[in-house]
């Protein structure tokens, strides 16, 4: 089924994790998707958000500049058309 191909292919790798100011996303998608990133605390409070982008199929890398976070535990949500993942940051 499409929508389980989908899932499986988007994968969410971070590096470095942890890092100090910015972090990079890599993920392979099955087709062109609008993404939405946003970033939260530990909380649950959104503390900074990207503008959403189309990106094409395909493997993409995604750098995101943190700096400005203090240092502590994040959860990053990428959210696809169809996906929504979350992934652990750790800024140093």
């Amino acid at each position: 089924n499409e929508i389980a191909e989908n899932y499986f292919r988007f994968h969410v790798n971070s590096y470095p994790n942890p890092f100090i100011s910015s972090v990079t996303l890599e993920f392979d998608l099955a087709e062109t998707n609008n993404i939405s990133i946003s970033i939260y605390n530990l909380i649950g409070k959104e503390v900074k958000s990207f503008p959403t982008k189309t990106i094409p199929s395909g493997k993409n890398n995604i750098n995101l500049v943190l700096s400005e976070l203090k240092n502590g535990i994040y959860f990053c949500k990428i959210k696809s058309n169809e996906n929504l993942k979350t992934v652990k940051l750790i800024k140093n």
